[in-house]
């Protein structure tokens, strides 16, 4: 199960929307980062880790920044010692215009919907994706410079880019089988 779930992971990468966030200045110095589920005359419930709101209390809140694009609140949750913030950043803006955060989300939730009702639970904790992203960021900077990362972030976001994302699985199917055709026909 654990190699069919790598194996998961692994497309999932391959595969390749923007969220908005808020930016809760607390009073006592702390600024938490998220979407803001709700609001009342007396608190604001802001999305949490693992799917369990954080409340705040209107007398604890200082000021909130709406609107903090999803890059900001994804690379505020990656630190790495030897990769600089604005690189971590432009990597995380491409997996984003890729799609590739949602993509693994989409298909993690049908992998659980598929999943034998026993090991659903089990299974739901099994994908942290900041965690996930943890492992890939090191991985986009090893073989990307900061210009290669923003002009594949510039192409990504462009109209062709957005075709070429959205036209890429079904060229790749049939890609596959016009080779399998191919050589079926010994030609």
């Amino acid at each position: 199960m654990v190699k069919k779930l790598t194996g998961v992971a692994f497309f999932l990468v391959l595969i390749s929307a923007t969220a908005r966030a808020e930016t809760i200045h607390l009073k006592d110095g702390r600024v938490v980062i998220g979407k803001i589920l709700q609001r009342s005359a007396y608190y604001i419930l802001v999305e949490g880790k693992r799917g369990v709101p954080d409340r705040y209390y209107r007398d604890q809140i200082d000021f909130i920044e709406e609107d903090v694009p999803e890059e900001d609140l994804i690379t505020a949750s990656l630190y790495f010692d030897d990769i600089p913030d604005d690189k971590v950043k432009l990597i995380v803006k491409l997996f984003i215009v890729m799609g590739l955060k949602d993509n693994i989300e989409a298909s993690w939730k049908t992998l659980l919907a598929k999943a034998p009702a026993e090991r659903r639970e089990e299974l739901k904790n099994l994908l942290d994706i900041e965690k996930f992203l943890e492992k890939i960021v090191p991985i986009y900077d090893k073989y990307y410079d900061k210009e290669d990362l923003q002009v594949i972030v510039d192409f990504y976001s462009s109209p062709a880019g957005k075709k070429f994302l959205k036209a890429s699985p079904n060229v790749m199917r049939e890609v596959i089988q016009a080779s399998i055709d191919y050589f079926k026909s010994g030609q």
